[in-house]
């Protein structure tokens, strides 16, 4: 009678751990599943982000750019201003020195600024 009441006893605590040990593994699948969407879930996010991200990178760089290539122009502007005033300085330098050949120096020094 001990022995049919452990064999019982075994079987019940056999059958409960089967029963467990398959509830556990639908729970771990249920959790693996869960754990799965949610990274489904942050990489979206993540992909939606990086794409404002790259854009709104892109945007900044084309401005930085655009500045960049208005300051280059105005440094342009102003060298070439600068080079006019130096050639007028020395075209007048010249004549004051000799004004009889005040005709002739115009004419050399625009040719010399087309080549510089």
């Amino acid at each position: 009678a001990v022995v049919s009441t452990q064999s019982t006893g075994f079987r019940k605590v056999q059958s409960l751990t089967r029963e467990k040990r398959v509830e556990f593994a639908k729970m771990k699948d249920n959790t693996i599943q869960k754990i799965e969407i949610l990274a489904a879930s942050r990489i979206n996010l993540l992909s939606a982000r990086l794409e404002e991200y790259h854009l709104a990178t892109q945007r900044y760089l084309q401005s930085s750019i655009n500045a960049l290539q208005e300051v280059v122009a105005a440094k342009e502007r102003l060298d070439a201003k600068i080079e006019e005033k130096r050639i007028a300085d020395l075209e007048a330098e010249i004549d004051a020195h000799n004004p009889s050949k005040k005709s002739c120096y115009p004419s050399l020094f625009h040719n010399l600024n087309i080549l510089f």
